[in-house]
Order: structure tokens, then sequence, then C-alpha cells
């Protein structure tokens, strides 16, 4: 097994993540609140970049709001971290193949300012791009080539139409495969009953493996992690107690009780199901990121992208599409997110984890705690 490579953060550093993650739960109970029907998979990971990237254009309100949304306390912190997190996620481990990339695609007549085009090259490794924006078809089949590029074909459409005055589009993907660091075995696979959130039942092919995990049982929820390769990263599998919702599991998550109760899993031999799944999810985001105090980068008087560029330019389209498969070997998750600028040691005691009935996953880098992906399956 590869060594581990911890991504190295100052203390103030590792603060500012673990804030950062109370986006990644606030993000993820807004989505399934204004999505609740529905099953959901986001990357506050994926977003967070998207959005540090906008900030760094950003002024005033425009500027303060997206910090407090993404609880940096301020741009420099923000740029550190994101710059230690990008260039360290592929090292962690060697077993798990992570990539991350962010671009920027221009207009070419638009005139973005230099030091803020420099600064992203530098800090986020952004790709930058200098297109005909007039040539509508061609900007989208460059966009989506990139991203169908940087998921492995998972996400190969993005986006399938561009506001007319759209001047530029900051991107972000993640790919992330990693293998169980003990593999199910495919044999042991059947078919068993999950209740579904709405009570229905359906057969669904449920992995099955009895081993030594952490874990932990909690006022609403248990909890099993699973670790990829060589620990580096993990899903952590939150099972609401009977009669409790993922809704409400969600709305109790915060980073510091997380801290704690990560902290406080231990091992068992634990007897697991868990479902064998593949799933597609995307959402536009505006309303979410208003609901969290982002208002007004949207607003066409009153975004203030000055540091961007001297036009008055205000956000068009929000967007993040994700993919996973689960299976007895590992995962396979990507996702990518778009934004349009527009002018204007004891003994092993033992536990029953059977996944049967609506769940919520989380695939987390274990050196830092950053939160890549949230998804619920009910």
């Amino acid at each position: 097994m590869p060594p581990l490579i911890k991504i190295e953060l100052t203390e103030a550093e590792h603060q500012q993540v673990q804030a950062n993650n109370d986006f990644a739960f606030n993000l993820s109970r807004e989505v399934l609140q204004q999505n609740h029907e529905q099953n959901c998979l986001i990357s506050p990971l994926s977003a967070t970049y998207v959005l540090a990237m906008l900030e760094n254009g950003s002024a005033n309100e425009t500027q303060q709001q997206i910090l407090n949304a993404l609880r940096y306390d301020s741009e420099t912190n923000m740029n550190s971290v994101c710059s230690k997190l990008i260039s360290g996620a592929s090292k962690v481990d060697a077993s798990t193949e992570v990539s991350i990339a962010n671009g920027l695609f221009l207009d070419k007549p638009f005139p973005i300012k230099d030091d803020y085009i420099t600064s992203m090259k530098q800090t986020y490794g952004a790709e930058v791009k200098n297109l005909d924006f007039s040539d509508k078809q061609a900007v989208l089949k460059e966009v989506n080539s990139w991203t169908s590029d940087k998921t492995k074909g998972k996400i190969s459409n993005i986006i399938t139409d561009m506001p007319d005055n759209t001047r530029m589009m900051a991107l972000n993907a993640i790919y992330f495969k990693g293998i169980w660091n003990k593999e199910f075995d495919s044999k042991k696979t059947t078919k068993e009953t999950f209740t579904h959130a709405d009570g229905e039942k359906e057969q669904t092919d449920m992995m099955q493996i009895k081993e030594n995990y952490l874990y932990g049982s909690f006022a609403n929820f248990d909890m099993l992690h699973l670790d990829y390769g060589n620990n580096g990263y993990s899903m952590q599998v939150l099972l609401p107690k009977e009669g409790v919702t993922v809704e409400e599991v969600l709305a109790s998550l915060k980073s510091t009780d997380w801290q704690e109760t990560m902290m406080s899993m231990r091992d068992y031999e634990v007897d697991v199901q868990l479902p064998k799944f593949t799933f597609e999810y995307s959402v536009d985001m505006p309303s979410v990121l208003k609901a969290l105090g982002m208002e007004d980068m949207f607003d066409k008087t009153k975004a203030d992208f000055s540091r961007l560029s001297d036009k008055d330019t205000f956000i068009g389209i929000f967007k993040q599409k994700c993919t996973i498969e689960v299976n007895e070997k590992g995962t396979e998750a990507t996702t990518a997110t778009i934004s349009t600028v527009g002018d204007t040691a004891y003994v092993v005691p033992t536990a029953v984890f059977h996944a049967n009935r609506p769940f919520i996953y989380i695939i987390t880098e274990n050196t830092t705690g950053s939160i890549y992906f949230v998804g619920t399956f009910k």
C-alpha cells in the first residue's frame, strides 16, 4: 500500500477547513430542502473552488457575502487553504485517483484584469482560454469538452445554453476513484429489501461484508467509516435511527460536532449491508446560494466584481452536476461546477449496520477533513 502523504496545513488553516465544512452541511441541507422529493448528490468542495475564484474578483458587500457563506475569515486564508488542498489532493494516496481542475473561459473582447488572471493561474492552477463568445455553439462545445476530459467522460454536457451577455465562465471539475480498503465479495451481493422514504419497498442489490471498521452509534444515527486505499480518503455512511429522516440528520450536522463524531468512532466488527448503486444529479444553484446569503452577485444592480473587470458584471448561471458509482470494488465519483459571469485497543465489540432504509453518505479527505461529496440514498 502506498504511503499516506498528508496535506500540511497550519492549525489556523485546519480551523478554516472545519469552518468550510459548515458551508458543506449548509449547502447540502439547502439543496435537499429545495429538492426534497429527490435524492441529491453535491460536491461542496467543487462549489467552494468556483465561489472562491469569483470571490477573488469581487469587492465590498458581494465579496463579504461569499466569504461569510464559505465561512472563511479572509481571502488570504481562503486562497492559501484552497491552493494546498488542490495541489495535495492527488498525492495523499497513490492508489486513489483524485484530480481537481479549474478553468476560466473568457470572451476575447471583454476586459478581464490581468492581475486577476495571474492570481487564478497561480493560486488555483486555472487553465485560461480566450474564446469568441459570439460563436455560442463553439464555446459550448469547448466547455463541455473540457469538462468531459477532466471527468473521464462521466460528465460531458455540463451546459447546454448560455445567456447572450455571458462574458466569462468559471469551472471546476473533480474526478475521484477509490478502491475499498476492504473490498466486498461480489459473490455475496444479494437482492435484499430496501424501504424508501415514502414507504415503498424495493429489491436492491445489497453488498455484504463482516469486517473490523470504525463505527459509532449516536443520538439519531449510526455511522460507518469505510476507507479507501491507504486510508487517506473514506466514505462515512450515516444511517438514521428508525423513525428519523435523512433531513433531520443533516439538520443536526455542524462542523464542531462533526469533528467530535469522527473522533469518537471506535473499532467494531461490523456486519455490513450496503446498496450497490449508480446515481447522477444536476442542480441549478442560484436559489440555493441566495438562501445561504450570496444574493448580490446575482443582482445586476448590486453585484460588485470590480476586481475582475472595470465593466459592470454579475453571475448568470451557477450549476453543478455530479455522478457516483458505488460497487464491490470501490467508488467512482465526479463533479463539475460552472458559473457564468455576464456584463451587467480493547476487545472489538460487534455491530450490525444494514443500510436497508434511507441514509446519507459523505466522502472525505482524511488528512485535512475536507468534504468532497455529500449524497442521500432514500
